[in-house]
């Protein structure tokens, strides 16, 4: 069954300010392109449908408007670990290259969050590993292809991010403990999740992990399902000071949407000159293999700098 995801990506937007008169918005995608979706704006290098000038050739930047629902729905399709697709729902594109999902995460059984993300996206700063459950570790990791022959490359993970989550004895407690908070004892931990985003490509697959360290797995697993998810930091939080110590109710709600940060990159180099609208900088990150257009803020510009006259600033004239 595919994974049902809900893609937030922020946009930053700068007030043009108060002037004669109001300037026409600048435009966000290619010429004859359709640049949105329910509502929803589609900025180039993304773009809707099977026109091959709307988007970037590369993967992950051509989106689907799902016509099927009301409003429509901005949908991005990736390929999940199991082989189907995972479809992710999306609320905002931002030419800074951040995304944020908002994806559900089931309360009632043992579940890890397989990201399973390819193509140019990969976890951002500004989440959080949680881990809910008795006596378990789990870990985020990052699987990448050693460089030399394909056919002879090994999968090597990498530990992004990790954390254990104790419990007490079970003649003093039944499991987790929410409303204690998030420290690592009774059933619950977190941990930050700092990626070098200059270092690490996005090209691999992230995964979480479990393992249990307890003397009674079977036991600590029938206390309280194991549960790891990646969320937006600080949002745990607001869920605990909204979290019922009534197991009825509790249980009734089996499923949170929990908000995730994600970036994306753009594969190629400056160049190229992919920038192309007037008043616009290209960045290289030589790392990694991607680059980065941009408009001149310094000067005044803001938009979109992927296309022809993107970029628009706006001018005080001093009397």
């Amino acid at each position: 069954m595919a994974s049902v995801v809900t893609v937030i990506v922020l946009l930053l937007v700068v007030s043009a300010g108060a002037g004669a008169g109001a300037a026409a918005s600048p435009p966000i995608g290619m010429p004859g392109c359709v640049t949105t979706c329910g509502g929803v704006e589609v900025p180039y290098p993304f773009g809707i449908g099977p026109d091959p000038s709307c988007f970037l050739h590369q993967p992950g930047f051509n989106l689907t408007c799902d016509q099927s629902h009301h409003p429509p729905r901005l949908l991005l399709l990736l390929p999940g670990a199991d082989g189907k697709d995972q479809r992710l729902q999306i609320k905002h594109i931002d030419s800074f290259s951040l995304m944020e999902l908002v994806r559900d995460v089931d309360l009632s059984t043992s579940w890890s969050d397989d990201i399973s993300l390819r193509g140019p996206f990969m976890p951002s700063n500004g989440n959080e590993l949680i881990l809910t459950g008795c006596n378990v570790r789990s870990a985020l990791l990052r699987r990448s292809r050693n460089k030399g022959n394909s056919t002879t490359a090994t999968v090597k993970p990498m530990t992004i991010s990790g954390c254990y989550s104790f419990c007490s004895a079970p003649e003093r407690g039944d499991g987790p403990q929410f409303d204690r908070g998030c420290s690592g004892a009774d059933g619950c931990c977190r941990a930050p999740i700092l990626i070098d985003e200059i270092l690490l490509a996005p090209v691999g697959l992230y995964s979480l992990e479990f393992s249990w360290f307890g003397r009674n797995v079977s036991a600590d697993q029938a206390r309280a399902p194991a549960r790891a998810f990646i969320a937006e930091e600080g949002w745990f939080d607001y869920w605990l000071s909204n979290y019922s110590n009534s197991k009825s109710q509790h249980s009734s709600a089996t499923l949170l949407d929990v908000p995730v940060y994600l970036r994306y990159d753009i594969s190629g180099s400056c160049a190229n000159n992919p920038c192309k609208s007037n008043h616009s900088t290209c960045v290289d990150t030589l790392t990694t293999g991607s680059y980065a257009c941009h408009c001149r803020s310094d000067e005044g510009y803001t938009g979109n700098a992927y296309v022809p006259g993107g970029c628009q600033g706006h001018h005080q004239v001093l009397r």
